[in-house]
């Protein structure tokens, strides 16, 4: 059986890149989806930096990233895997699902941190907003073309949503206490 050598596999990019770019010049760019897209992207940047605690800023913002790292991640795997696809991209080299990742799921995920303090209040919270996300928010994006799931069910992504937010913010705790524990003995 012969395998394709690292050469073919770069020409394939190369093919793919010439059309993910033709395609986005004339299919995608200042069409409906992009501005929709466009949109979504930077209002809740706005929204959020009204809300945001600026006392607690850092904080908040640390677990903003780290959201946004994980589902950048874990959204690039579910594409190269062939679980999903999106069909429209604000820019062509950046994977469709970085602004959304960005924005959308780290900033609602960082106003439910900012106002839910206790672990039972937060974990209320994101039941809810992972309920949205894949029942409601995830279906409509399926709808109205700007999400495709090919292997992939709405249950998987209400469990990932959990998880991954409920162990980040694990994790922000953590590194926390310990920052505020060297901070108390200097």
């Amino acid at each position: 059986m012969s395998y394709p050598t690292f050469d073919e596999i770069n020409q394939i990019r190369l093919l793919l890149k010439e059309a993910t770019i033709t395609h986005w010049l004339h299919a995608e760019l200042f069409h409906f989806h992009w501005w929709i897209n466009l949109i979504l992207t930077l209002f809740p940047l706005y929204i959020w930096w009204k809300l945001v605690d600026k006392d607690r800023v850092f904080k908040i913002l640390t677990f903003g990233l780290m959201i946004s790292t994980v589902s950048i991640t874990l959204d690039i795997a579910g594409i190269n895997l062939v679980w999903w696809g999106y069909p429209n991209r604000l820019f062509p080299m950046i994977p469709p699902v970085f602004p959304f990742d960005v924005s959308n799921i780290a900033i609602l995920n960082m106003i439910i941190y900012q106002y839910f303090c206790t672990w039972k209040s937060f974990f209320k919270a994101k039941l809810i907003l992972a309920t949205i996300y894949s029942f409601i928010f995830e279906p409509l994006f399926v709808i109205f073309g700007f999400y495709e799931l090919y292997t992939w069910k709405y249950w998987y992504s209400f469990v990932g949503y959990i998880i991954m937010v409920v162990l980040i913010r694990w994790i922000v705790e953590k590194i926390d206490l310990s920052h505020n524990g060297t901070k108390q003995k200097n």
